[in-house]
């Protein structure tokens, strides 16, 4: 929800300078690629190279800016952030915090076609190499993601101080979407079970309301 579908997509950015803070990189620091190119390496492959590229074209500090007075317009009330792709300790936020920002973010058609996609492949504008980032989201090759379910989007994340952390929205056949959050799991694989748990909980559970014939 912090993408601007004014940008044009053949815009090139350079990930020059990206700080990634020892984790693992997964595109070379020195090459370019278009705006929705790194739409697809974060939002698919969890690119934070991506994302700090992404922020930078903004500004860098006037991105953090904007990124929290979003958070306060569309009612995030616990969110405070200090740096564009999560990895700062002192980002923080709740279970409904997230849930409001993935409904707001999957307001955008091309951020809804992104993330349903399984892997990403790209090839730098600067050094001719090809990338091919698979999605973290496990999920997706699961039956949560079959007939008569369908995973419209989900984000992975994780810090020592935040645990394992996953946000996933999946629809039913009527149309129905349910977003599910878990923070703070236990292990890599235990925050997909408990989404899917969670999710299935709520589609058997819930009570959908009557929608007119016409609508």
């Amino acid at each position: 929800f912090f993408f601007s579908s004014r940008r044009r997509h053949t815009r090139y950015i350079s990930v020059t300078g990206v700080q990634t803070c020892a984790l693992p990189i997964y595109v070379e620091l020195t090459d370019r690629f278009t705006t929705q190119e790194l739409l697809k390496l974060m939002l698919v492959g969890s690119s934070n190279e991506a994302a700090h590229a992404l922020a930078r074209t903004y500004g860098g500090e006037d991105f953090i800016r904007a990124m929290n007075q979003k958070a306060v317009t569309i009612g995030m009330k616990s969110a405070d952030f200090f740096d564009s792709s999560g990895l700062d300790p002192k980002n923080q936020a709740s279970a409904r915090d997230v849930a409001i920002a993935m409904r707001a973010a999957l307001r955008y058609p091309l951020i809804r076609e992104i993330t349903k996609t399984s892997r990403v492949d790209v090839t730098g504008r600067r050094s001719g190499r090809a990338y091919s980032l698979k999605s973290t989201n496990l999920l997706l090759a699961s039956q949560l993601n079959k007939s008569p379910y369908e995973i419209i989007a989900g984000k992975t994340g994780s810090l020592p101080e935040a645990g394992f952390c996953f946000a996933q929205t999946t629809a039913n056949a009527n149309g129905d979407e349910v977003i599910t959050v878990v923070l703070n799991a236990e292990t890599h694989f235990s925050r997909f079970q408990d989404v899917k748990a969670l999710t299935y909980w709520t589609f058997d559970n819930f009570l959908w309301p009557v929608r007119a014939k016409n609508q």
